[in-house]
């Protein structure tokens, strides 16, 4: 297939294949509806994507979630796990216009924003380490305020058990984090 790029529509629904299917290599401007499709021998999707631009607006459309359902279920079968992946993200993209409320929609944008569906592990770390720098923050604040340090190095011991004791909060395991704000607020 050459100049996939200018496709807005590519449909094979409802077709019969006796010999095998070969898609790979092409870069789609929409999504190849393979839904309902009879495959008697091996479809290669090898490093077929989807257009980044694509939907041209945004909008998803409403059978995309069927579509990109059955071309993951086509790369799991071929053992592309990688691209059934990303299949399954830009699934659940597509997905996210049908939920129920607004609600639903901006908590899935976040989980796709914090973790990309659970495909990132060091973006979750990384806002793990933010938010404990902030909480550091907090706490050591609160405990200024309570109790006025003296000496510059006042200041520090109580950034570092603002920080044991965030850290105690995020970790369950880091118990000395309990006592030590105990002790600072004493």
């Amino acid at each position: 297939m050459t100049d996939s790029k200018t496709l807005s529509k590519f449909s094979l629904r409802h077709s019969s294949f006796d010999k095998s299917l070969d898609i790979s290599d092409n870069t789609f401007n929409c999504i190849p509806d393979l839904t309902n499709t009879k495959l008697t021998n091996q479809v290669s999707l090898d490093r077929m994507e989807i257009s980044d631009n694509y939907p041209p607006k945004g909008d998803f459309d409403k059978s995309d979630g069927e579509r990109l359902c059955r071309l993951k279920e086509l790369a799991e079968a071929n053992k592309s796990y990688q691209q059934a992946l990303d299949l399954h993200v830009i699934e659940m993209q597509a997905n996210r216009e049908r939920l129920p409320s607004e609600f639903y929609k901006k908590l899935d944008y976040a989980f796709y924003k914090i973790a990309s569906y659970g495909q990132s592990i060091t973006l979750p770390l990384k806002y793990l380490g933010y938010l404990t720098l902030l909480f550091t923050y907090i706490y050591a604040s609160m405990s200024i305020v309570q109790h006025t340090p003296g000496h510059w190095f006042d200041w520090i011991d109580r950034f570092f058990i603002g920080l044991l004791y965030s850290l105690s909060q995020v970790f369950p395991f880091v118990s000395a984090g309990r006592n030590s704000a105990a002790d600072s607020l004493n």
